[in-house]
């Protein structure tokens, strides 16, 4: 079993990260309408940790250490691509994110206790009918990601 939001799995080599220091994010952006928007998150070794040659990191335009969106301030830089805030002076204040389904995903990787691991067997839990009759919340909780983990972990 993982331990929670230290251990990630690593989208370039699929291998594990094992403390987030050891780890980064990277992403990209794109310009459209005038407007910058995010998009790519990926969590990846750092390349000094990397279990490859070369390296899993792809050296994108944007990246931060890993352990900086798991620190105390690491939600305030989640929601600055939402809305960077009203006491900031800009008229970039709104939404910055491309893929909204995209950076919802990558959030629940850093700030959801077990959905690292249960993500995992999120097909497998489908398929197998897990999630029938589930709320919009009840996927996400501590509750179901354990027990998605106990019950696919081993299958």
């Amino acid at each position: 079993m993982l331990k929670p939001l230290v251990n990630f799995y690593c989208d370039a080599c699929g291998e594990l990260i094992h403390e987030p220091s050891h780890g980064y994010v990277e992403w990209t952006w794109t310009e459209e309408d005038d407007q910058r928007l995010d998009s790519g998150w990926r969590i990846v070794h750092h390349p000094l940790h990397s279990p490859r040659p070369n390296g899993c990191y792809a050296d994108l335009p944007l990246s931060t250490a890993l352990d900086e969106y798991l620190s105390s301030d690491g939600q305030a830089r989640l929601l600055a691509f939402l809305d960077v805030g009203r006491h900031i002076r800009t008229s970039e204040r709104r939404n910055r994110v491309k893929d909204m389904e995209e950076y919802v995903e990558f959030v629940r990787r850093l700030t959801l206790p077990h959905y690292e691991e249960a993500r995992r067997y999120w097909s497998r839990a489908e398929q197998d009918g897990y999630f029938d009759g589930a709320s919009e919340v009840w996927p996400y909780t501590q509750v179901a990601l354990k027990e998605m983990i106990e019950r696919y972990a081993d299958a």
